[in-house]
C-alpha cells in the first residue's frame, strides 16, 4: 500500500493517496463500481486542489481571513443594506470589472466590509490583493528606487480584485500620488478596484499633484462603481462608553 501511495504523490495525486485506504473500505463495504471508486478518489483529488488553491490564494491577498461577512455587525449599522452586500459577495461586479467605494466615518466596518467580499471572492477562486493605500504608495516609491516599478504594477494587475483601505486619509509622500495614480489608470476598466475612505470623493482630486487628471479619474470611477455611504457612529465609539 505504502508504495501504491508513493507513486500516487509521485504523479502529484496527494488526494489520490491520503484517501485511498478509506476508498478501498468504502468500496469493498459498499461493493462498489470501479467508476464510481475512482469517483471518489477523484472528488478527494478536486478537493484537495480547491483547498490548496484557496489557501495561496489567500496568503498572497493580506486580507484578515477573520473578517468576514458572516460577523459584521449589521445591526450597529442600519444603513448598510444586507441584501446589497449579498449581491456584492456574489462576485458578479468583479466579472464586469465594475468598482466599489465604502465611504464612511471610521470605525463603521468599511474595511471589515471590503474584506468579507474580498474572501468570498478567492472561496469563489478569484485572485485578490488589499492595501492601505499609504502602504501601498511606500511600496510603489520601493519599487521605483529599486527599477522594479514596472514589474509590481504588472504583479498587481495580474489579479481580478484590487481592494485600496483608506484612500486619500492623510497626505502622500512626495512623488508617491503620482505613482498611485499611474498605478490607478493601469487598473482602470481591465480589473476590478475597491476603494473605502473617510473623505467624500470630492476631497480624492486634492491629494494627487494633477487635480484635473484626478478629478477626471474620480468622475470615470464614480460612473462605473457601486457606492456605498455609511452614515452610522463608529463601532469603536460605541465601545468606549461601554461600561
Amino acid at each position: 500500500m505504502e508504495v501504491l501511495k508513493n507513486r500516487l504523490k509521485a504523479l502529484r495525486l496527494r488526494g489520490f493517496a491520503d484517501n485511498l485506504e478509506n476508498r478501498i473500505q468504502q468500496a469493498n463495504a459498499a461493493h462498489l463500481s470501479y467508476e464510481d471508486f475512482l469517483s471518489l478518489l477523484i472528488e478527494d483529488q478536486e478537493a484537495l486542489k480547491f483547498t490548496q488553491g484557496y489557501q495561496s490564494r489567500l496568503r498572497r491577498s493580506n486580507l484578515d481571513a477573520r473578517k468576514s461577512l458572516d460577523n459584521y455587525l449589521f445591526s450597529k449599522q442600519p444603513t448598510v443594506n444586507p441584501k446589497q452586500i449579498a449581491q456584492l459577495a456574489t462576485c458578479e461586479f468583479i466579472k464586469a470589472k465594475s468598482k466599489l467605494i465604502i465611504l464612511g466615518v471610521p470605525g463603521t466596518g468599511k474595511s471589515h466590509l471590503c474584506t468579507g467580499i474580498g474572501l468570498r471572492a478567492i472561496e469563489k477562486g478569484f485572485k485578490v490583493l488589499q492595501y492601505n493605500s499609504n502602504d501601498l504608495v511606500d511600496l510603489l516609491l520601493l519599487a521605483q528606487k529599486k527599477g522594479t516599478f514596472n514589474a509590481l504594477v504588472k504583479e498587481i494587475c495580474s489579479v481580478d480584485l484590487v481592494i485600496l483601505d483608506e484612500m486619500c486619509l492623510i497626505e502622500y509622500p512626495p512623488g508617491g500620488s503620482i505613482l498611485l495614480m499611474r498605478l490607478l489608470e493601469k487598473l482602470d476598466e481591465h480589473i476590478s478596484v475597491a476603494f473605502t475612505a473617510n473623505r467624500e470623493l470630492s476631497e480624492w482630486a486634492g491629494y494627487f499633484p494633477d487635480e484635473v487628471v484626478a478629478s477626471a479619474f474620480v468622475d470615470r470611477t464614480v460612473h462605473q462603481a457601486t457606492i456605498i455611504r455609511i452614515t452610522g457612529e463608529s463601532n469603536r465609539a460605541e465601545q468606549h462608553r461601554l461600561p
